[in-house]
């Protein structure tokens, strides 16, 4: 089992930024993609206290490393469950993404607090566990590694987003 951790400061305080990354404006800014093959976001849970959606992303494994292509086969899918507390001050979520057809998962949880007028922090912390003998740490690492691409690019498009609202 490989982990990851990070903490960043957001440009806005945790109720603006919370607002803006459940609504599906920004859901769709951050994760659809052209390079896709497929895409899909539903809405699982939307009202005043929780917020919950399924991103199901498929790519081509063109770029993924021959071993793990061999398990993957010709396409790449990413099935994210991400949930968000709305009852704040402070915020609580959790991630879970899974590769259909690999036994394993990236598990997160994740947090939201003001960090002063201006900035709020915006804290991941959480587990990549792939249970495939041999190989299983070696796909572990790439999972891990874009786990932390992944949350850079968010954190990235976030602070874009709050610029344009």
């Amino acid at each position: 089992m490989q982990s990851f951790q990070h903490s960043t400061l957001l440009p806005a305080p945790a109720r603006t930024v919370i607002e803006q990354v459940t609504s599906e404006p920004y859901l769709l800014y951050r994760y659809k993609e052209p390079t896709q093959l497929d895409f899909s976001l539903d809405v699982l849970r939307d009202d005043d206290d929780h917020h919950e959606v399924r991103i199901v992303r498929v790519y081509s494994t063109e770029q993924v490393p021959r071993m793990a292509r061999k398990l993957l086969g010709q396409q790449l899918e990413l099935v994210q469950t991400q949930r968000w507390s709305r009852t704040g001050p402070s915020f609580d979520g959790g991630l879970r993404m899974e590769v259909s057809g690999v036994p394993g998962f990236i598990d997160g949880q994740m947090s939201l607090a003001d960090h002063d007028d201006q900035q709020s922090r915006m804290q991941a912390q959480g587990n990549v566990k792939v249970k495939v003998p041999i190989i299983g740490g070696q796909i572990e690492k790439l999972l891990l590694d874009r786990a932390e691409e992944g949350f850079s690019k968010s954190m990235g498009s976030i602070a874009e987003w709050l610029q344009k609202v």
